[in-house]
């Protein structure tokens, strides 16, 4: 009924709170994930794109981008490829 994740993994996964409307991300590193999941249809589609934008910044390239399933980016030109219905990787 439980699931641990193996020591070396967890050494190496941080999570990070962070305001997303924050002109800038504060972060040194850039990431190999995003999960930003029912976040985006709280905004206006100014804001989404603001919001998108500055975490296309931080996602290395190769890097995925998972939103949930009610989030739709099509309209938007971005530097993403859509991998599956809810999943994007930094072109």
């Amino acid at each position: 009924n439980n699931v641990r994740i193996r020591k070396h993994l967890r050494d190496k996964t941080r999570f990070l709170w962070h305001n997303v409307m924050d002109s800038q991300y504060q972060m040194k590193e850039d990431f190999d994930i995003i999960f930003c999941r029912n976040l985006l249809i709280y905004f206006s589609k100014q804001d989404q794109k603001h919001v998108l934008l500055n975490m296309i910044k931080k996602l290395k390239p190769g890097g995925y981008l998972f939103l949930g399933h009610s989030e739709s980016i099509t309209h938007f030109n971005l530097p993403l490829r859509h991998v599956s219905q809810t999943v994007f990787q930094k072109i």
